[in-house]
C-alpha cells in the first residue's frame, strides 16, 4: 500500500466522521431533540480534538429563521470551543 493510498484513506475517513450533522427544521416542536442532539456531536468533536470546529459547523447547517437568528454572530467567537454553545444561547432565546 503506497502512501498516497492510506492519506486519502485518511482524508475519507475524516470526512465520514463529520458528514452527519443533524439539522434543525425551524419547527418549535423539535428545537429540543436537535439542541440534544447538537451537544451530542459537540462531545464527539470534543473527543475527535475538533471542538473548535463545532460552531462553525454547526451555524453552516442552519436555515431560514435560525439562520437569520445566528447570521451576525462573531465567527471568531465561534471558532472557540464554546462555539456551540454561543448558538445555543442565541437560539434558546427564540425557540
Amino acid at each position: 500500500m503506497d502512501g498516497s493510498t492510506a492519506q486519502g484513506s485518511s482524508q475519507e475517513s475524516s470526512v465520514l466522521k463529520n458528514k452527519y450533522i443533524p439539522k434543525f427544521d425551524n419547527i418549535t416542536t423539535n428545537y429540543k431533540e436537535w439542541r440534544k442532539r447538537m451537544i451530542l456531536y459537540d462531545r464527539r468533536m470534543d473527543m475527535q480534538n475538533r471542538s473548535k470546529e463545532t460552531g462553525l459547523n454547526v451555524l453552516s447547517t442552519l436555515t431560514g429563521a435560525s439562520w437569520r437568528q445566528c447570521e451576525d454572530l462573531d465567527l471568531a467567537n465561534l471558532e472557540k470551543e464554546t462555539g456551540l454553545q454561543t448558538i445555543l444561547e442565541r437560539l434558546d432565546k427564540q425557540w
